[in-house]
C-alpha cells in the first residue's frame, strides 16, 4: 500500500530523476496511468541475483536460506521485469 504524501497534489504523481529518465518524461509532462491489479496467485516465479560485498577483500559467508527468505519477504508484493536492476 502506498503512503499518502501531502506535498503531492491530488491527481498528480511524482517521479524522481531515474523514473523520469526511464519513462522518458519531464517535469509537468502529462502521463496516463492505470491501476494494475495482479491476478490471484501472482507470485514470484524466478529471481536471479548477483551479489557484491560493499567492503572488498573480506571473506564472509552468506546464509543462502536466510537471504532467500529475507528477499522473498521484501519483494513479495512487488511486480518486476526481467531487465530490472536494483542498487
Amino acid at each position: 500500500m502506498l503512503d499518502l504524501c501531502l506535498t503531492i497534489p491530488s491527481g498528480r504523481i511524482a517521479f524522481n530523476a531515474v523514473h523520469r529518465r526511464q519513462a522518458k518524461v519531464s517535469t509537468d509532462d502529462p502521463v496516463s496511468v492505470n491501476r494494475f491489479s495482479p491476478p490471484e496467485n501472482f507470485n514470484l516465479a524466478l529471481l536471479t541475483l548477483e551479489l557484491e560485498f560493499v567492503k572488498k577483500g573480506k571473506d564472509e559467508q552468506v546464509d543462502a536460506v536466510l537471504l532467500s527468505q529475507q528477499i522473498r519477504k521484501k519483494f513479495s508484493n512487488q511486480v518486476s521485469a526481467a531487465s530490472l536492476s536494483l542498487s
